[in-house]
């Protein structure tokens, strides 16, 4: 997917991506998408979320589940979550999570 290659659907609300063997996304592909509340993003093949890839958005539902990630951005904490799916990657356990559990851990549930 390449940087904005969404850019002309500003009122979309839900983008289904699950299920492409998706492998790379870059910081710009989501820009443009202001409504975007959920995305699902499960079972492709993503390794990396580089820094600032979801941070033009306003989402309320994030779906990362199935894929080979390992760590997320630390920038992932400034969403407002009310729904957050990762199971079923291979974490690893270092301190790149440490802002994410931080994150977690200032919510009551997610």
């Amino acid at each position: 997917l390449t940087d904005g290659v969404f850019s002309g659907l500003t009122s979309l609300l839900y983008l289904y991506l699950n299920d492409n063997s998706i492998q790379i996304l870059t910081d710009g592909v989501f820009s443009g998408l202001t409504t975007l509340a959920e995305l699902y993003l499960q079972n492709n093949k993503i390794r990396v979320l580089p820094s600032g890839v979801f941070s033009q958005l306003t989402l309320t539902k994030l779906d990362l589940s199935e894929n080979y990630i390992q760590s997320l951005p630390a920038d992932i904490s400034g969403l407002q979550l009310q729904d957050l799916a990762v199971s079923g990657n291979p974490w690893r356990c270092d301190c790149r999570l440490l802002g994410f559990i931080t994150y977690l851990n200032r919510r009551d549930s997610i």
